[in-house]
């Protein structure tokens, strides 16, 4: 048997030569360290990067280091649930690198050794007078100064994706590579027993994410969720990989994780989220209903009870969908309380957008969708204006032909009587409600004049452009603004913009002088 050829199959088996952190730091956990310590400095004399990994686990005697550490396929590990590998051939990985010498130490039972390992993999294994606990690996590498930094910063992106919720600290330079066991989602399960975490949540997309580990270390990362639209790791004494870490052991452990993690997306997560609705609806806010329309579109099984559920917020309280079928009320879209109420005051108003998942959900019960009542009438007082220097300037200039006009930049977004057709609008400037149907016209320098505003759409991309022009050009970037509001149609109208022009450039020169 030629042992070099079966060694260097093994060492090609770790598609990243950087994996040895990942086996060193297994390892070290399956010898019961209650830490790693892992750092990385380069001598400029030997030109050469030094790596060492540290553990203060249970150490190798002489029996152990000639029984596993230096026979291939030899483990301990078989069957143990305890233990994250199987294989034994977790240290081979060093040699990936092509490092220049491995070194060894470590020590039990009354014996301390050192094992020296040249770039051909052999050895030689020296007894140590020092005492010596757990174990430590130096690997030395030679690279020129300049590629040190770029290999140190792979080195620590590396360690720290296969030991991001490791059982022990994981210390990097002195720093916890570490990161809470949790999921990005605003509504979360969780599972804890002997031997095995879950934490799972609602995902914004249909391919939510799944993550695998056995005590913290990486066994899967980031592959797709069996349920659409659910995110979830799982940390289970249960999960194993295939000697090639590309896929999990799908075995009779692999199918009992299964159990748990199906229980949790199809039951307990549906369940929290209704929860965490009706919660939501109580605070006047819908934003969670998203998660619900991905379940149900998806194919997921809802409680049985979750019509009858008070989770659509309304400025009278939460209601049901069972509750807002049977209303005899009229019903109403509004985004906020306010005088707009008083127009229907004898109306149901569901908090919300019909545009947003609030009124996709009430879509699928009532036939036709309520009106949005803010979508017609407006409330001069209730708009922000979101480019203050630019209006101000637009309207200084437009004061030279047109005093008493107002011009504010908003978001008008959900409007969308207004922005599926132009840029903004002209409106009555006061307290009392505007009908958006009846009283609001397109920008037009006729329209303007006393006692009117001028309102544009902050979120369009031609007025972005200007207001993020008018930082630094404040007064080009009102004339430009004035120009893609108002184009010159007609003679009279190009004279007006002139007019403006002049003014503006009057004033440049004024303040350059």
């Amino acid at each position: 048997m030629d042992i070099t050829s079966i060694l260097d199959d093994v060492v090609r088996q770790f598609a990243d030569p950087l994996a040895f952190y990942r086996e060193l730091v297994q390892n070290a956990i399956d010898a019961g360290t209650g830490e790693v310590d892992i750092s990385l400095r380069y001598d400029d004399t030997t030109g050469q990067a030094e790596i060492e990994v540290c553990d203060a686990g249970e150490g190798m005697n002489r029996e152990i280091i000639e029984g596993r550490l230096l026979r291939l396929f030899s483990s301990s590990k078989d069957d143990d649930l305890t233990k994250i590998g199987r294989f034994g051939i977790g240290f081979v990985s060093v040699f990936a690198i092509e490092p220049d010498l491995v070194v060894v130490e470590t020590g039990r039972g009354g014996e301390y050794w050192r094992i020296l390992f040249d770039a051909d993999r052999s050895y030689e294994l020296y007894a140590l007078d020092m005492p010596r606990e757990g174990t430590t690996i130096t690997i030395l590498k030679s690279m020129p100064a300049d590629r040190f930094p770029a290999f140190a910063e792979r080195s620590r992106a590396v360690a720290q994706s296969w030991c991001h919720h490791a059982s022990v600290p994981i210390y990097w330079m002195g720093e916890d590579l570490r990161e809470p066991f949790d999921v990005d989602s605003p509504v979360t399960v969780s599972r804890a027993e002997q031997g095995t975490q879950i934490i799972m949540g609602v995902a914004d997309t249909a391919r939510g994410a799944a993550s695998y580990y056995n005590r913290g270390l990486t066994l899967k990362a980031n592959a797709e969720s069996p349920w659409p639209y659910v995110t979830f790791k799982i940390d289970s004494r249960y999960l194993e990989h295939t000697l090639t870490r590309d896929q999990l052991i799908e075995d009779e452990h692999f199918q009992r994780a299964m159990v748990l993690l199906e229980e949790l997306a199809t039951e307990e997560l549906p369940r929290e989220l209704l929860r965490e609705l009706e919660a939501s609806a109580k605070r006047g806010t819908s934003g969670l209903l998203e998660h619900l329309l991905h379940l149900r579109r998806a194919g997921h099984s809802l409680p049985s009870d979750w019509q009858s559920r008070p989770i659509l917020p309304t400025l009278s309280g939460p209601v049901s969908i069972d509750d807002l079928r049977d209303t005899e009320e009229e019903v109403y879209f509004l985004r906020s309380p306010g005088p707009l109420e008083a127009l229907r005051p004898d109306a149901l108003f569901l908090v919300g957008h019909r545009q947003e998942p609030l009124g996709s959900l009430v879509g699928e019960f009532l036939d036709p969708l309520p009106d949005q009542l803010d979508d017609r009438w407006l409330l001069p007082g209730t708009l922000t204006d979101r480019a203050p220097g630019l209006s101000q300037r637009a309207q200084t200039l437009l004061a030279t032909t047109r005093p008493g006009t107002r011009v504010l930049i908003d978001d008008l977004s959900l409007i969308s009587e207004v922005t599926t057709r132009t840029l903004g609008m002209v409106i009555p400037d006061g307290d009392e409600p505007v009908d958006l149907y009846q009283s609001a016209t397109a920008p037009s320098l006729d329209a303007l004049g006393n006692g009117t505003l001028l309102v544009v759409d902050s979120t369009r991309d031609e007025i972005a452009r200007v207001t993020a022009l008018s930082e630094e050009e404040p007064h080009l970037a009102a004339v430009a603004f004035l120009r893609l509001l108002f184009p010159p149609h007609t003679p009279a109208i190009a004279d007006e913009l002139d007019h403006i022009t002049l003014a503006a450039l009057e004033e440049m020169k004024g303040l350059s002088a």
